[in-house]
């Protein structure tokens, strides 16, 4: 418990320690990137709205001050080159954000302070620090004297600085307009977005959400606008009412036309010769209706009280409600965010660029205050040099002092100044590689880059983040830009890419803003408008006096019903009695009396002759100008009174008995009832409030001082029908009174038609495109942010590829300058260092020439000859040991060996869970003795006759589990012993020579080789040799001399099984390992069961203890309430140890607790394990041939043994093709587990199969 308690508190500490560094990395990390760049707050950091007028004023100010902004053309593509280098191989700062973005959507703590710590390599952080480390350097090293042309020198080195520095100072330009490009850029996109601008066809973000405001407090339930929506539709509902009228009566009439029992009355072979034309022509007359102006008008006035009223209202009011949050709160960033660059703070952009451009620009002056310095420079290197050329006495006197002054000065005088330039060099090179990366992040922004800099920052992602990633994309990114003009399918409107849930379809469905506001709601209502606008521009308001219309009565108005139901010749040629009547008589009609068909009719009937009943029975039928065909019967020989009664003696008839006696049964059974029986349906209309089957009378339907009475329209604005059995008569009476009815419903709807045509296409289509349609185009027409991308060009442009790098350019030139300023140093102290020399050499108590030169070469020498005998001792070979070697390289020997047994030994120990066990049979001795050769247990194959088989019974075992023991080499002796222990298992112990042996020891490879001949020579077919190799083979594995596989081994099959732990082959032998191989399971289960004992223990201890704490408190508690105040001390020292007791107990029990989570795992692992070996058992059992799978044969024993089923061949295959692998003999044991399953799966198919057969 108290080492529990001090890692427990190191942990606290470390978790400290690092909360602070991550608080200070990440803080300084944001200041140092993002500070840099504040616009990529725009799309990663949406916070509080501020001061928004002021702020657009002061946006407006900076519009003024910086726009437009004049410049030269870019080279975008060597621009891009300098990002890339000022930002480093691979982008440094942008992979490191990617890096971050990965580890956190693979749920792990990173951040970006510790991601660039690992990131930052020593070869690239010195790269970068090289000017700041050179402007460090303040101690100049000593050179050798050396003749050169230092005018020559000189006047180049010169011309290079003052250039270089000139054209620094050039640069200064493109810094400027960057500077001035962001700021115009970014006041221009603060301006245009939130205020808006018309001719970039956006309607700004504040005129939107009050659009939008507008807009839902207009589709409030309680508004004025919804109000005059609804007094408007209930004056129109007698535009509803006259409509449903009119439909409803021309589809009763189409009913009652299509009817079967009217067009073809069930049985009796007739139709209705009028039904088809008729419909035909109420179909013309449905057209007229559908196309008038009526329908248009209510069409118009059902689709405005659909979508602006009861639920669809609602939904479009939460839809705008919804969109207006999002609007809010990209007002909100972008005031706050872009407010950093117009704002007139201390801390924002306009201060902080003071000191960079403008009339008060420091970057300036200091550009020049450095060509100042360098021509400074350059004047006192030529005044130096002058004086050197002119006083240098060329050695044959010491030179005047001013000599040496003068190029000393010029010296120290360009070393300073090139310490100057490494150190502002460095820094803007520093500052060009951060500002590079996150440029370059700028310009190849898209979606996908956003999300990543919000994972690498630990932004979280909600929708209104992911909403503002993808307007950033669809409006910003010029990567999208170019993939949206290859693809040619990008939007750039907000009211496209803006989503919201879809109220019209199942949850969790988005659709865009123009979707839900213009598709589903302004779309639809302006289409109906339009539609009513085009109908009243081509179509009559009134249609009662249409040609159409009146064609129709006509038609109605002149039906007989009997003159116009006639036979089917076909169904009589078929029928098997009246087939045999004349076929004169086919057409004839049900009349009595003959008809010529009136004019009125369609003209397939127009003047059409229909004979009647009365010829065809006695009168006989005209022909027109010849004869009459005869009727039936002669008036003496009949009794007939139409339509009642016919009687006559076939045998006086006209025609043959069988003729006659064919169509008299035709008109009797088949004509007559047609006359007399109700084998019709009529239609007829509902009276309102009366009994159900009470007609309503056209007559009743009358208009009296322009109002219409009696309408039989329902007062839920609905007619409804009931249909009844009529006769032949009562049809024709129902379809004639269509006229009438006709006649006045049309005149009803034309009257109401003309009393609301304005309230329908005037008055309602002002109030609804006022408050809503009109609204709603102009807000979603004007939402296209293309602008934003031209904003982001600009500033990309401005702030990237003219400032930074521009910056870049200019550390370039000052590093550049430093450098060559080193150089001048060197000329300088040319001059000086000969001045000095000479000076040195008059000096008659000095010999410093001399000394230094002697000093000089003797040390170069020494250098040279002590890296050629480095050289020469490197290239001796080491020479291999003979391999006789001597006493202490065997005793080195020795003592691997010694160690390589004693880890092997232990490792046993472990193994077996038993340190009370010694190795006997001196496993790691060498010496004569040959165990298991007498025997005849002999290795047979391999490529040196020594196979190694794997552990099959006890898969913890290692395979070749012993290390190697280098004593016995050049002995020669093959050890082998066997060991059988409980269960049956065997045990093989052998010594062999193994291929590590080689790698350790590779001077022995000789003795090896020849140890090999040597045991071949004496009979050993075993060339298995120093090295432990234990294997392990269960009860079920006895291999026979008959055994081909390879890694086979032969064994005495004399050997019994025994039931004690002892060799009943070697009774006098000690096994390896003696009594303590057990079954896996068992051994991993008694291991288990001596832990949770150790920890059941360990547990109530624990508890004990804790018990002994509390009850020493509760007895002395009491006690430190009476101590004398003086005794303060002891009193605190009680509350320390109460509060150390509290944490003792909190860290007690979760000790507890996680000991006993890992306590019922083990057990669940121990049993998990004692099953997976009972199925590895059945597998090797059944794995006959010991291949390692079970081949179609093994499964079928499988099957047959275990469950006492016959696996069918078809089951069988489909095993076979899903468990075996291919170029497999058979299934492995991984999938054993699925063989049960197949097996147990094919038995229950063939238990319902074998239930099927016995039902």
């Amino acid at each position: 418990m108290a080492r529990i308690k001090l890692s427990a508190t190191m942990f606290h500490e470390a978790v400290q320690k690092g909360s602070r560094s991550f608080a200070l990395c990440v803080a300084g990390a944001r200041v140092a990137m993002l500070k840099t760049l504040v616009l990529v707050g725009v799309v990663t950091g949406w916070a509080q709205s501020v001061t928004d007028q002021q702020t657009l004023d002061q946006a407006r100010a900076l519009v003024q001050k910086y726009c437009p902004v004049e410049s030269g053309e870019i080279n975008y593509e060597e621009s891009r080159k300098t990002l890339e280098l000022s930002a480093g191989n691979g982008n440094i700062v942008y992979d490191v954000l990617v890096q971050t973005a990965a580890a956190v959507r693979e749920d792990e703590t990173q951040n970006i302070a510790s991601v660039l710590q690992d990131t930052v390599s020593p070869i690239f952080a010195i790269r970068k620090a090289t000017p700041l480390l050179m402007a460090a350097k303040w101690k100049f090293g000593r050179v050798l004297a050396f003749q050169l042309l230092l005018w020559t020198s000189f006047v180049l080195l010169a011309a290079a600085v003052v250039s270089l520095c000139a054209m620094s100072a050039a640069e200064h330009e493109s810094i400027e307009q960057g500077i001035q490009g962001t700021g115009c850029y970014s006041a221009q996109l603060l301006q245009d977005a939130v205020a808006g601008n018309r001719s970039l066809n956006f309607v700004g973000l504040v005129p939107a959400w009050e659009a939008l405001d507008e807009l839902s407090r207009s589709l409030d339930p309680n508004s004025s606008f919804l109000e005059g929506v609804r007094d408007l539709l209930d004056a129109t509902v007698d535009l509803e009412r006259a409509v449903n009228l009119v439909r409803d009566m021309l589809v009763s009439l189409q009913l009652l036309l299509d009817n079967s029992h009217n067009q073809n009355p069930p049985g009796y072979l007739h139709t209705c010769a009028v039904c088809e034309p008729l419909s035909i022509a109420l179909v013309e007359l449905v057209g007229l209706f559908d196309d008038g102006v009526a329908l248009a008008m209510n069409t118009v006035r059902r689709e405005v009280e659909a979508q602006l009223d009861g639920e669809r209202v609602g939904n479009l009011r939460r839809t705008i409600q919804e969109a207006k949050e999002p609007v809010e709160t990209m007002k909100e960033q972008m005031l706050q965010q872009l407010g950093y660059f117009v704002k007139e703070a201390d801390d924002g952009f306009q201060k902080g660029t003071e000191a960079l451009a403008g009339e008060s620009s420091i970057l300036y002056f200091g550009f020049l205050g450095v060509l100042f310095l360098a021509i400074l420079v350059v004047i006192v290197g030529f005044l130096a040099l002058t004086c050197y050329s002119s006083c240098h006495r060329g050695g044959e006197e010491p030179d005047p002092c001013v000599v040496r002054l003068g190029s000393g000065s010029s010296m120290c005088t360009s070393y300073i100044f090139a310490g100057t330039l490494f150190l502002i060099g460095g820094i803007l090179l520093l500052v060009s590689m951060v500002g590079g990366g996150v440029c370059l992040a700028m310009v190849d922004f898209d979606q996908q880059t956003g999300e990543t800099l919000l994972e690498s920052l630990g932004v979280p992602r909600d929708d209104s983040i992911r909403l503002a990633l993808k307007l950033a994309d669809q409006c910003m990114s010029l990567k999208s830009d170019i993939e949206s003009n290859a693809t040619h399918n990008a939007t750039r409107n907000v009211a496209d890419i803006l989503e919201l849930p879809d109220p019209f379809k199942a949850p969790g469905t988005m659709s865009s803003l123009r979707r839900l506001m213009s598709d589903y709601v302004a779309s639809q209502i302006d289409g109906v408008f339009q539609l009513l606008e085009l109908v009243m521009a081509n179509q009559p308001l009134r249609l009662a006096d249409n040609p159409i219309l009146t064609k129709f009565r006509g038609y109605v108005r002149s039906v007989n019903m009997k003159a116009m139901f006639w036979p089917l010749p076909t169904e009589i040629a078929d029928h098997p009695v009246y087939s045999s009547m004349p076929i004169v008589f086919y057409p004839i009609s049900i009349l009595c009396d003959d008809l010529f068909l009136p004019p009125s009719l369609p003209e397939q009937l127009s003047n059409v002759y229909a004979p009647g009943l009365d010829s065809m029975v006695v009168d006989g039928i005209a022909t027109g100008g010849g004869p009459r065909i005869p009727g039936l019967f002669d008036d003496q020989s009949v009794t007939w009174d139409c339509p009642s009664r016919l009687e006559g003696d076939c045998s006086g008839s006209n025609y043959g008995s069988g003729d006659c006696e064919a169509a008299k049964a035709f008109v009797t059974e088949r004509k007559l009832p047609l006359l007399t029986q109700p084998l019709f349906r009529c239609r007829y209309l509902q009276k309102p409030g009366a009994p159900a089957g009470t007609r309503c009378d056209v007559e009743d339907m009358y208009k009296v001082n322009g109002s219409w009475i009696n309408s039989c329209v329902h007062p839920n604005n609905t007619v409804t029908f009931f249909e009844q059995t009529c006769t032949i008569t009562e049809f024709e009476e129902n379809v004639r009174s269509f006229d009438l009815w006709f006649y006045r419903i049309f005149q009803y709807m034309d009257d109401i038609v003309e009393a609301l045509v304005f309230r329908v296409a005037d008055d309602l289509k002002a109030l609804v495109y006022l408050h809503l349609v009109d609204p709603v185009f102009s807000l979603l027409d004007q939402l296209d942010c293309s602008f934003m991308r031209s904003f982001w060009k600009g500033l990309t442009d401005s702030l990237c590829f003219r400032a930074v790098s521009s910056f870049q350019v200019i550390s370039s030139y000052y590093v550049w300058v430093a450098s060559l300023a080193l150089v001048m140093v060197g000329v300088m102290y040319i001059a000086w260092r000969i001045s000095r020399d000479t000076a040195d050499a008059f000096d008659p108590s000095s010999h410093t020439v001399v000394t230094r030169a002697i000093v000089l070469r003797n040390k170069v020498k020494q250098r040279i000859a002590q890296k050629a005998s480095r050289t020469e001792v490197d290239s001796v070979p080491d020479p291999s040991p003979d391999p006789e070697t001597s006493a202490a390289d065997r005793s080195q020997v020795d003592a691997l060996a010694r160690r390589a047994c004693g880890l092997w030994q232990d490792d046993c120990r472990v193994l077996l869970r038993d340190p009370s066990i010694e190795l006997r049979h001196g496993t790691c001795a060498s010496g004569a003795e040959r165990l298991g050769e007498d025997e005849g247990l002999y290795a047979k194959q391999g490529e040196n006759n020594e196979p190694l088989r794997p552990a099959k019974f006890m898969p913890w075992l290692e395979p070749d589990g012993g290390a190697f023991v280098p004593r016995c080499v050049g002995d020669a002796i093959l050890k082998v012993d066997w060991v059988e222990l409980r269960y049956g298992a065997l045990v093989e112990v052998r010594l062999r020579y193994g291929p590590e042996l080689q790698d350790v020891a590779p001077q022995y490879a000789k003795q090896f080789d020849q140890a090999k001949k040597d045991a071949r020579k004496k009979g050993r077919k075993g060339g298995a040799m120093c090295s432990i190799l234990v294997q392990v083979f269960p009860p079920s594995y006895r291999p026979s001399d008959a055994e081909t596989q390879e890694g086979g081994t032969i064994i005495d099959e004399s050997i019994p099984k025994a039931e004690r732990p002892v060799s009943a082959a070697f009774p006098n032998r000690t096994p390896v390992c003696y009594d303590a191989m057990r079954s896996a399971a068992d051994v991993l289960s008694q291991f288990v069961k001596d832990l949770i004992a150790s920890i059941d223990t360990a547990t109530k201890e624990a508890n004990d203890a804790y018990e002994v704490c509390t009850d020493l408190v509760r007895k002395i508690g009491n006690t430190f309430q009476a101590l004398d105040p003086e005794l303060k001390d002891l009193k605190e020292q009680n509350s320390r140890l109460m509060q150390r007791m509290a944490a003792v107990s909190m860290d007690k029990d979760t000790v507890i607790k996680s000991s006993t989570n890992s306590k019922e795992q083990a057990l669940r692992r121990a049993t998990a394990k004692a099953k997976l070996d009972k199925q590895m058992v059945l597998f090797s059992k059944y794995d006959a041939n010991k291949d390692g799978v079970l081949d179609k044969k093994e499964i079928a024993n499988y099957a047959k043994k275990e469950f006492s089923f016959t696996v069918p061949e078809p089951a069988m295959n489909s095993l076979l093709q899903v468990l075996v692998d291919e170029g497999a003999k058979g299934v492995k044991k991984a999938n054993f587990h699925r063989v049960r399953i197949h097996v147990g799966m094919a038995r229950e198919k063939a238990k319902d199969l074998h239930r099927r057969r016995a039902v």
